[in-house]
């Protein structure tokens, strides 16, 4: 009996996956719960074990490869089990792709799930007929590099680059194919840079952003920070996860989402932090972080990011985040707007904590830290009111002296 392997997905938003190393080859002997494979999604790595044991008797999807998530990417049985035969009956399941389809559809697009209507018999993955939708591609122009016909993925986007360049030449004439734009390297875009890049074009395309910016003295944290840091250690980002945990649970409308024609309000605030790492930007997240001492945030960021560096995220660490936080100060940035993270209402821009002049009421100037934050919002869900009393609450939250130093 053949028993098929399929592309696994590891969170609800993820469409695709990347197929990044085989352990086995084919032929080889497998056992139940071995790992065979190493897979990529839109958030996380992930080894995939085997079902059952047997043969490894044919690998479908090799190294590199992009694709769909529940698609076929190899085969286990045993010796004289009839492959072809296998294959034509999937075939036959689904003409367009030889492969058996998710059994639901994720809470979350990254490209729009409208119906494509079949204006043609072009042949064309349902991956690749997502994306040419998406870029606008005529799929009956698009020439395939598959010797079976069929139109994928990398079909689309070299033609979609094929028509931004005719358009540059035939609105700026001075650009042309032959002149010398002097390219010192090309980075190819793949894995977590690729996939995030393109969630968050589609979340910048679909949630109407808006930003609200507000200036928070640091004096209580830094307070609180000399005096309690020697007892367990913390950090100012640990602070931010406790004030914006307690902040919305007054405030709900910015822990929801926006899905079709409701706003669906989450019982669990879950705060996601990003962080940069050489693959691109993942977003580990605390689960209930208003439930968390500041000790315990600590402590689970210092987990969940250590993971991340060390590449052993796990895909329950980074997945049902409902507002993410989102810190530049390190690397010297006053403030910033970030993108939503698909799926969220709002994120929040750290900035670098400075120290300032400022005037105070005697008009007498003396210096003080502050720290500037950015509330990015999805205005579908929270207009310009929300938003102000969110940051006018965090803010206070962050300078109350008798609140911060209760942690």
């Amino acid at each position: 009996m053949i028993t098929k392997i399929v592309m696994p997905r590891l969170n609800m938003t993820m469409l695709s996956g990347t197929l990044n190393n085989w352990y086995k080859n084919e032929g080889d002997t497998i056992q139940k719960g071995e790992v065979i494979c190493e897979i990529e999604g839109d958030k996380a790595v992930s080894e995939v074990n085997s079902p059952v044991s047997g043969l490894l008797l044919k690998i479908i999807t090799k190294i590199g490869d992009e694709v769909p998530s529940q698609s076929i990417i190899a085969l286990i049985g045993e010796a004289n089990d009839d492959i072809d035969e296998y294959l034509k009956t999937q075939t036959q399941s689904n003409p367009e792709s030889g492969v058996s389809q998710p059994s639901a559809q994720p809470l979350i697009s990254l490209i729009t799930q409208e119906t494509i209507p079949e204006t043609s018999k072009v042949k064309a993955s349902p991956l690749a007929r997502r994306l040419a939708q998406e870029l606008g591609v005529d799929l009956s122009k698009v020439i395939p590099s598959a010797k079976d016909g069929l139109i994928n993925r990398d079909d689309i986007l070299r033609a979609k680059e094929s028509l931004t360049a005719s358009t540059l030449i035939r609105e700026y004439p001075e650009f042309s194919e032959n002149e010398d734009l002097s390219v010192e390297s090309e980075i190819k875009v793949t894995g977590f840079k690729k996939i995030v890049g393109e969630r968050m074009k589609q979340s910048y395309l679909d949630a109407p952003h808006f930003a609200l910016t507000v200036t928070v003295s640091m004096e209580a944290a830094r307070k609180l920070h000399q005096e309690k840091s020697t007892i367990f250690h913390f950090t100012y980002t640990d602070i931010l996860i406790w004030a914006v945990a307690k902040t919305i649970s007054k405030h709900k409308l910015i822990n929801t989402s926006f899905r079709g024609e409701k706003i669906v309000i989450f019982k669990n605030i879950n705060i996601g932090i990003a962080v940069a790492t050489e693959k691109g930007l993942i977003v580990p997240v605390i689960k209930n972080a208003d439930r968390l001492s500041l000790e315990e945030i600590s402590q689970k960021r210092d987990e969940l990011t250590q993971r991340v560096k060390d590449g052993k995220t796990a895909p329950n660490d980074i997945v049902n985040g409902t507002f993410t936080i989102s810190n530049l100060g390190m690397f010297g940035i006053d403030s910033f707007s970030p993108i939503i993270s698909p799926g969220q209402a709002a994120i929040l821009g750290v900035g670098e904590i400075k120290r300032i002049p400022i005037i105070d009421e005697n008009d007498e100037v003396h210096s003080t830290f502050m720290m500037n934050l950015t509330l990015v919002s999805d205005h579908r869900v929270v207009d310009g009111v929300d938003g102000s009393k969110f940051l006018g609450d965090l803010k206070k939250m962050i300078e109350d002296f008798s609140e911060i130093n209760s942690l």
